[in-house]
């Protein structure tokens, strides 16, 4: 089954090689182009409609599927139905919002309706242990939903950068992939391959210089994908921390989801208003290219899906390996500087620590507190950047003189 699903992987690759290609050129013929928003790092007219190749190609050979050598079962044929339809439905609304951007309740709405979809295809989160044990159908029935919301909206969040979106969830699905494979459910290990050769083959594009962007419709279809196979885990996999490997597995979107909810919230902002503070803004404002940040989440991506492996195949040591993840977690909390949101700790903020290199060569840290200069223009730059914000937040977006001006948030 490893050789099938990686002929799969293969394919799918190809496939979303060429249709990638074909997309592109389609879009700039059209003129269906974006341009940069202020909370963007990338100028220049650019198709943001490469969801549409990483969608054909799941869809055309996560069908292909059906002519494995697997004795398929009804509910597992509506479990795969459901991934499609379900994926087709956040598609086609990220697709809308591509051309025509769509105040952030109404995808929300037609996410909920993706995520009953899939419930009523079998994906459920029915327990949580060690948290709790059974849960009643409208508990479990609204957890699940909360689930696919998330983890869709996690993955959509961090498509700010040249390849970190793709290229993320490459990672966490050769990790699902590795995972069905170790809980003997080929089916679902076959269809996280396809998807990790689809985004592969769209990586190349994709990663720095990108030639092509997700958009709306890919980075929503990914996370889609992403949290229906993520509820599979909670019923395969056989763990104590059954209930933290999927959050593992997706654990850079999660990372910096959460760190976006806290750090927006303390500023007293709507948690849905785009800013530039989320991981790769901040790497990219402390020196790193474009490429050196997105090669380091890379790397903190595969640290998570790492551990989430791990805590399979080495359950004894569960304590240690469910620490690392906290530990990364109130690192980056503070590396990041989003601790100068909370009162208590703002005295750190005044604070800055650079490196300089002495005649030698060697390396000395010395602190350097922000003059009031740098702080008032930091102030006037955020403040002149929140009209932009805030008009893409409600949807407002003007059409722009060279091209359809696209979402990508």
């Amino acid at each position: 089954m490893i050789i099938v699903a990686v002929g799969f992987l293969i394919i799918a690759s190809v496939c979303a090689a060429v249709l990638t290609v074909a997309v592109k050129n389609v879009a700039f013929r059209r003129n269906w182009v974006g341009q940069a928003m202020p909370h963007h790092g990338h100028d220049g007219p650019i198709p943001r409609l490469g969801g549409i190749s990483v969608f054909v190609t799941v869809l055309v050979v996560g069908s292909a599927m059906a002519f494995l050598p697997v004795p398929w079962t009804a509910a597992e044929s509506a479990r795969l139905i459901a991934v499609f339809v379900a994926g087709g439905i956040v598609f086609a609304i990220g697709l809308w919002d591509d051309f025509s951007p769509i105040f952030p309740l109404g995808k929300a709405v037609v996410e909920v309706v993706a995520a009953v979809v899939l419930y009523l295809g079998g994906f459920r989160i029915e327990s949580l242990p060690p948290i709790a044990g059974s849960l009643s159908a409208p508990l479990s029935f609204t957890v699940t939903v909360l689930w696919v919301l998330g983890i869709t909206n996690a993955f959509n969040l961090i498509d700010g950068l040249d390849g970190l979106a793709s290229g993320s969830a490459l990672i966490s699905s050769i990790a699902l992939g590795i995972l069905f494979t170790t809980a003997g459910r080929p089916e679902f290990a076959v269809l996280s391959f396809v998807l990790a050769g689809a985004l592969a083959g769209f990586l190349k594009f994709n990663f720095s210089p990108a030639v092509i962007f997700l958009g709306d419709c890919g980075s929503l279809f990914v996370g889609l994908m992403m949290s229906a196979l993520g509820l599979m885990l909670f019923s395969c996999i056989k763990s104590p921390a059954v209930t933290l490997i999927p959050l593992l597995v997706f654990g850079l979107p999660v990372l910096d989801t959460v760190l976006a909810i806290v750090r927006r919230t303390l500023k007293q902002q709507p948690i849905y208003m785009p800013d530039r503070e989320h991981m790769h803004h901040q790497l990219l404002a402390r020196g790193f290219s474009v490429p050196g940040a997105a090669i380091l989440l890379y790397g903190i991506s595969a640290f998570f899906c790492a551990t989430g492996v791990l805590l399979v195949s080495v359950p004894d040591h569960s304590t240690l390996l469910l620490s690392l993840p906290l530990v990364c977690f109130a690192s980056c909390f503070v590396g990041f500087g989003y601790h100068k949101y909370v009162p208590e700790l703002q005295k750190l903020s005044s604070i800055e620590i650079r490196a300089m290199r002495d005649e030698r060569g060697d390396r000395v840290l010395k602190p350097r507190r922000l003059d009031t200069a740098k702080r008032s223009r930091i102030n006037k730059e955020q403040q002149a950047a929140e009209p932009a914000l805030s008009g893409m937040a409600r949807g407002t977006r003007e059409r722009q003189t060279t091209g359809v001006a696209f979402s990508d948030d």
